[in-house]
């Protein structure tokens, strides 16, 4: 049988922040998927009691992670960009030896999120538009 986390449970984990054992208490919260930057809610997670960081995820609340990542998975992204700039895609797949097909959605995630978070950046990508590398059909 397996033992099953509930919150309030206490435990003593190495934080990775206050780079020591400290106790820990297991808490209800958003996680923050790393590789996508979604939020799912309702995680129960073990959290320092000295400086609140996420120390642990109980092996049950996986499954809950698993989900979302796999949902994330299924939904589809399109972009029309020019030909020689797909090719920069590729590129870069090749370089960092990824299959294109995981590698382009993901990038083009990071990007529309670092353009909704940085009004400078956005502001530099308008700017970038009208340039003539930019200027190609797209497809």
């Amino acid at each position: 049988m397996t033992y099953l986390f509930k919150e309030g449970e206490k435990a003593e984990l190495v934080c990775r922040h206050c780079k020591r054992l400290v106790s820990t208490t297991l808490r209800v919260r958003a996680y923050r998927l790393k590789e996508s930057g979604i939020d799912v809610p309702g995680v129960l997670v073990s959290v320092c009691d000295e400086c609140d960081a996420t120390v642990a995820i109980p092996a049950q609340s996986s499954v809950r992670l698993l989900e979302f990542r796999r949902a994330r998975k299924d939904e589809s992204l399109e972009a029309r960009i020019p030909t020689h700039l797909e090719d920069v895609i590729h590129l870069i797949a090749d370089r960092f030896e990824v299959p294109v097909q995981t590698f382009r959605p993901g990038l083009l995630r990071f990007y529309l999120r670092e353009l909704a978070r940085d009004e400078g950046l956005a502001e530099r990508v308008r700017q970038l538009a009208s340039s003539e590398l930019a200027q190609a059909p797209a497809r």
